[in-house]
């Protein structure tokens, strides 16, 4: 069962996070694992809250994406970003995972704009983070499929 969360979650059962940027294929990633019917969309920030799903021995949070939300204000994206971030700060080491999902074919482009920038790539930074907060972090390259041959 999918449902949305706004509050803690109860018991004791551990988490799995699916976590990372706007349309990288997160509630996709879920539905391909699961077989469960998990809202998915084409245009980034369908998912504007997490979701839990109950799989009995362990809960899936599908989290909002952080970045770009089509048809969403400035603050929108912002509040989201802190929604998200406040979550998992709040669920902290019931988290037995984080799975950090990237968009493999737009990673590089991405760390490449960021660096230019000077600054250090959003991706990299929510590793960070995860790992702070959770008991450990897999990355998981999606949309290998997307990637141009060279």
């Amino acid at each position: 069962m999918q449902e949305r969360s706004r509050s803690k979650v109860k018991g004791g059962k551990p988490l799995i996070v699916f976590a990372g940027r706007s349309n990288v294929g997160k509630s996709s990633t879920i539905r391909a694992l699961t077989g469960r019917r998990v809202r998915v969309g084409k245009r980034p920030g369908s998912t504007r809250w997490e979701f839990l799903i109950d799989l009995g021995s362990v809960i899936l949070a599908d989290m909002a994406g952080f970045g770009h939300m089509a048809g969403q204000s400035k603050a929108t994206i912002e509040e989201t970003k802190t929604t998200v971030i406040h979550r998992l700060e709040e669920w902290g080491k019931k988290i037995a995972v984080a799975i950090l999902i990237v968009d493999v074919s737009l990673f590089r482009v991405l760390v490449e704009r960021w660096d230019k920038r000077g600054e250090i790539p959003v991706d990299i930074e929510f590793y960070s983070f995860l790992s702070e907060v959770s008991s450990g972090v897999v990355v998981a390259a999606n949309k290998i499929d997307k990637v141009k041959k060279s």
